[in-house]
């Protein structure tokens, strides 16, 4: 079982044509390969910020989505399968499958076909992604990973919050609306800003995105080590109420 992991696209490539990045794309996966995938626009005008981080607009989220991946070794590569559990295009999304080559520098190349949306015809595409080192945060002396999710079929909700590490990323979708949020802890030190987050006295998380107008309850996944202003660290199995919604601890991981 592969350790829980940060993954950074640094391009993509729909093929013949040249490869960019017009996106911020990271994408956190857990130990028992749950994942949540946030790719939010880059901005288009001096004027907006690097990241939308006050709900909005909805334009500048080209894609989110959550699931499950499944590896499949092959001669020369690996063959990843995405299931999709909640997804910002589609409730029920086509296939999403490609092939990862490693790279002699680091980084894996992965190659497939789906739907280009500048055309919406089915294409080629390579990606480039390139694995961030998994940090502790705090006091902790030990990386932590957790995945926390809500299925509410009575409100049509459904969620996946997922830390790996110094990131965190959360997905809700009600109804046909999607919801994320994206936070990253800050060591304390000069300049810090501490205007949207949660704090020890080392640092803290900082919320550095979030597209949609609706609460993800990311914190739940902060005081999963040391505790935090008083809240007991979460643990695998446990029933987390948030308002009248109920979020479940469904893995903790720590090495």
């Amino acid at each position: 079982m592969p350790l829980p992991a940060i993954s950074e696209r640094k391009s993509i490539r729909w093929l013949p044509d040249r490869a960019k990045e017009p996106t911020s794309t990271l994408v956190l996966t857990s130990r028992n390969l749950h994942f949540v995938d946030l790719r939010i626009f880059k901005p288009l005008d001096s004027g907006e910020p690097d990241l939308p981080n006050e709900g909005g607009p909805a334009s500048r989220l080209e894609w989110a989505f959550s699931g499950v991946t499944k590896y499949t070794k092959l001669p020369g590569c690996v063959h990843a399968e995405w299931s999709h559990e909640i997804d910002s295009r589609a409730d029920s999304p086509d296939k999403d499958e490609g092939d990862l080559v490693p790279q002699c520098d680091g980084s894996v190349l992965e190659i497939g076909r789906m739907i280009n949306p500048a055309t919406g015809e089915m294409a080629g595409y390579e990606e480039v992604w390139q694995d961030l080192e998994v940090e502790t945060t705090g006091e902790d002396n030990r990386r932590i990973s957790m995945v926390i999710a809500i299925t509410d079929d009575v409100r049509g909700i459904k969620g996946k919050i997922i830390r790996v590490g110094q990131w965190c990323q959360g997905i809700s979708k009600v109804g046909m609306v999607t919801h994320v949020e994206r936070w990253h802890w800050v060591a304390k030190g000069p300049g810090t800003i501490t205007s949207k987050g949660k704090h020890q006295n080392d640092g803290g998380w900082e919320r550095v995105a979030k597209i949609g107008g609706a609460y993800i309850p990311c914190s739940l996944a902060f005081t999963s080590g040391t505790h935090l202003n008083g809240v007991p660290a979460a643990e695998e199995g446990d029933e987390l109420k948030v308002g009248d919604t109920t979020w479940r601890v469904i893995e903790k991981y720590v090495w």
